[in-house]
């Protein structure tokens, strides 16, 4: 893990090389699900970012106070409302950001300039993730517990997910493919987008029972 992390952190080859990797190849026509993980990343919040709703993200096993891989911001009036930025949360390290619609379910995303949408049901509340580099797939909570976020391909197989990672209000994202570095950040910004809207749902619906309850 240390030898990939350094990897990553050096920006030499992410930088250069939109194909880099991390483990494992880069043609997702060959891309295959297993039942243990080839990436584990943790995330909670930023330290000093919680007037922009702001998301650390390190590889696993490293301590809260390591530099960040990736770092997400979600402004929910303020444009762009998604923000996913490589390491720190500044101008010139943004590689991906998002858009939320007033008057539509569809979100549109950008990383490293390719678009693609993820789009939420508003009758199950799954969510539709539509990229040229994952196809279609689907974001939807645990079909045996309802709870949890995982992330399903076209035949249903498990591609990544998300679960309790031990910290104080950390999470952990596992995938379970072998993928390259556009892959892996189109996931990172999806699930964190969806994690966002399903906080900006259950707000609103919260501050519509407590206004029937006080009316």
């Amino acid at each position: 893990m240390p030898g990939v992390f350094s990897r990553l952190l050096s920006g030499s080859s992410l930088d250069k090389d939109l194909s880099w990797g991390l483990g494992g190849g880069s043609d997702s026509s060959s891309r295959g699900t297993g039942s243990q993980p080839t990436h584990v990343f943790s995330f909670g919040p930023s330290a000093g970012g919680s007037s922009l709703n702001a998301t650390s993200v390190r590889p696993a096993g490293y301590p809260p106070t390591a530099p960040p891989l990736y770092t997400f911001t979600g402004t929910p009036h303020a444009k762009p409302n998604i923000v996913l930025y490589y390491r720190e949360a500044s101008q010139p390290n943004m590689i991906g950001d998002g858009t939320l619609s007033s008057v539509s379910s569809t979100t549109q995303l950008r990383v490293r300039g390719m678009p693609f949408t993820l789009r939420m049901s508003k009758m199950s509340g799954d969510f539709t993730l539509e990229s040229p580099i994952t196809g279609k797939m689907k974001l939807k909570p645990n079909p045996m517990t309802g709870t949890g976020l995982g992330l399903y391909d076209g035949t249903g197989n498990k591609v990544a997910k998300i679960k309790p990672g031990g910290g104080s209000g950390e999470k952990q994202l596992e995938l379970y493919v072998s993928c390259d570095g556009m892959f892996v950040e189109v996931v990172l910004l999806s699930f964190l987008t969806a994690r966002m809207l399903n906080k900006i749902v259950e707000d609103s619906v919260g501050e519509m029972v407590m206004s029937v309850v006080t009316a």
